[in-house]
């Protein structure tokens, strides 16, 4: 890099990262205001039974474990920037308390005695879903916390939301951005199209799959 300030040789090895546009922060991002408090942000997973009934088919629970394993390795570094809360849902509840607000463990043994309880919820819960609470829920906790630096909220679940009854579109206004207050679907299993079909029904931009 002192040399090669372009990075011509990174980039003849085949460094992709090279690329990446670099500017600076915009000024009306919530979330990159250095002199405000940190920034709620709710992450909301599907620990239902039908995550651990269908974990053999198509590996839904081992993915979603995954995933937050992920998110409280790299929040557990920002504390200073988002106050992380995380929480399930499964028949027996709408709000299964899993990290508390502020409370991303630092420890990887306490984060991995998470992901275990995540587990054993889903293999040992009633069936039943409270998608839709859990998400009415969270948001309406973010706003009560949001302040100056905005707050976020991730939903992940699966697509199976019609075996419910759970219609798309109305779900769906949940996630459709109201001031500072931001919340994103991430569907981490589907039964064919359905995760596609959901997406279709949603706010552009805050459905994933």
């Amino acid at each position: 890099g002192e040399v090669d300030e372009d990075k011509l040789a990174d980039s003849v090895a085949g460094e992709r990262t090279v690329y990446k546009r670099r500017e600076k922060p915009r000024e009306d991002d919530p979330f990159e205001q250095s002199n405000s408090a940190p920034a709620p942000l709710r992450i909301v997973v599907d620990v239902s039974a039908s995550m651990y009934r269908f974990n053999g088919m198509d590996g839904r629970l081992r993915r979603l474990v995954d995933t937050s394993a992920m998110l409280l390795e790299a929040f557990g570094e920002q504390q200073a920037r988002f106050d992380v809360s995380v929480y399930g849902h499964s028949g027996d509840s709408a709000k299964i308390g899993l990290v508390e607000s502020g409370g991303v463990p630092k420890e990887r043994r306490k984060r991995y005695r998470v992901l275990k309880a995540m587990e054993a919820h889903a293999q040992f819960c009633d069936s039943g879903d409270h998608t839709v609470e859990a998400t009415q829920i969270a948001l309406k906790d973010l706003e009560k916390q949001a302040k100056g630096a905005g707050a976020l909220c991730v939903v992940i679940s699966d697509a199976n939301l019609e075996r419910y009854w759970i219609d798309g579109k109305a779900f769906g206004k949940n996630f459709e951005p109201k001031g500072k207050l931001h919340a994103h679907f991430v569907m981490i299993a589907s039964l064919g199209e359905q995760a596609a079909q959901l997406q279709r029904q949603m706010p552009k931009g805050h459905a994933h799959f």
